[in-house]
């Protein structure tokens, strides 16, 4: 059987998370899956549930998908046509032809859903759908359905339902989970590959000071000339502008955004699919989940909430392949470059120039915060004279001393 879908998947073998939930599929516990992002969480349930279809074909709703975004329920109907073409597979998602597909459930039954939560929770209010009888009910992309509260719909219905197995599938696991777990979980099955399933992804640091964002990024894509990137904009009001600056450039450059209608962001998902952009600018509703696979990434500027930055890089440097992540950064986000190198992100930071890209050495010791402090303290002269840069390296120096000094001596009597 596993050869079987293999080949109708196209496969040359499974990921690491792929193989051990089909290993502890047949368990009876509810599976709590957490893999980063790009190792073939999505098939890692859709394969083992596949089998068990194949085993007990009676009709009926069998398997309900809850999914954060509209783009996601077309994404993982895709995925789960090529192994359940046999079978019927709605797909529950806003601005969908509500009165057509209620019509359509009267006189045709179905063996999945796949939707948003507050859509499928809509057509189970009406009486078109119930979770009666289900045999699975599977959360994907769960750690953006918590944080941005989509489950709220849904969490009357599993409280008067009786359901089979839940299956969990996140990327990590947030505190806004938590109690989600526990309440309804109960005595769960942990899948868990993050420590042995890193990506291959090289990362890198251009620092923006008297240039633009705008010449830097211009700059980098003709020194890269990727074969697929993705540009990354945080804020909304930047990311049109990024995107015609690009398009003006001359590049073959795609635009993906939430304010767009479902069927244009549809086309242009299949379009890059198609592989007929070289670029994509978005924001981090293309980083959740989307199958998109980059060969190098661009942060045009770093995401507000960090956790954004694992699943933008978590598009490139999949499946075994190697990917490059570059990142502008300016002075104001030294916090969070630092917050991300506890995490254990290694950055190295680089310079353009028209010889290509050069290195910069990194310093080997990280300033505390209190140094930087004494730094900053330290008077710069108000003419400048003949090697002002070494006297001011001197006068930096000593003062970092005397300041360790009375560190370390305050250390010992606290002792």
């Amino acid at each position: 059987m596993e050869k079987k879908i293999l080949e109708k998947l196209q496969f040359n073998k499974l990921s690491l998370v792929q193989e051990k939930t089909l290993n502890e599929f047949s368990s009876p516990e509810n599976l709590v899956i957490v893999a980063p992002t790009g190792t073939g969480k999505t098939h890692s349930y859709l394969i083992p549930i596949y089998q068990e279809f194949e085993k007990n074909k009676k009709p009926g709703l069998k398997l309900v998908i809850l999914v954060p975004t509209n783009e996601l329920v077309f994404q993982v109907h895709d995925m789960a046509k090529e192994l359940f073409s046999e079978y019927n597979i709605r797909t529950f998602y806003g601005s969908m032809d509500r009165q057509r597909e209620l019509k359509w459930l009267e006189n045709n039954e179905i063996d999945i859903a796949i939707g948003t939560p507050i859509k499928i929770e809509e057509f189970i209010s009406n009486g078109s759908l119930s979770f009666q009888g289900l045999e699975y009910l599977v959360f994907d992309e769960a750690d953006m359905m918590f944080d941005l509260k989509f489950m709220e719909p849904i969490l009357p219905i599993l409280n008067t339902s009786k359901l089979g197995k839940l299956i969990l599938v996140s990327a990590s696991i947030t505190e806004t989970m938590k109690p989600f777990i526990k309440e309804y979980f109960g005595n769960y099955k942990l899948i868990d590959t993050t420590a042995s399933e890193g990506l291959e992804i090289k990362h890198y640091l251009i620092k923006a000071g008297a240039r633009t964002r705008e010449f830097i990024l211009k700059d980098l894509l003709k020194l890269i000339n990727p074969y697929f990137c993705i540009i990354f904009v945080s804020k909304k009001e930047d990311q049109p502008e990024v995107f015609n600056i690009l398009n003006e450039s001359g590049l073959n450059v795609a635009n993906l955004s939430g304010d767009m209608p479902v069927r244009v962001r549809r086309q242009v998902i299949k379009d890059i699919h198609d592989l007929k952009y070289q670029y994509l600018v978005t924001s981090d509703i293309a980083s959740r989940g989307i199958d998109f696979d980059a060969t190098h990434i661009i942060n045009y500027d770093l995401p507000y909430h960090l956790e954004y930055f694992i699943h933008r890089s978590g598009r490139t440097g999949r499946m075994g392949k190697t990917g490059e992540v570059y990142t502008i950064w300016s002075d104001n986000d030294n916090r969070k470059i630092q917050n991300l190198s506890k995490k254990g992100i290694e950055f190295n930071e680089i310079k353009l120039s028209k010889a290509g890209i050069t290195h910069v050495v990194p310093r080997e010791k990280e300033l505390k915060e209190e140094e930087i402090q004494v730094i900053r303290s330290i008077k710069k002269p108000t003419k400048v004279k003949p090697n002002y840069r070494k006297k001011n390296k001197q006068r930096i120096e000593k003062a970092l001393k005397d300041h360790r000094r009375k560190e370390y001596a305050k250390n010992r009597k606290s002792r």
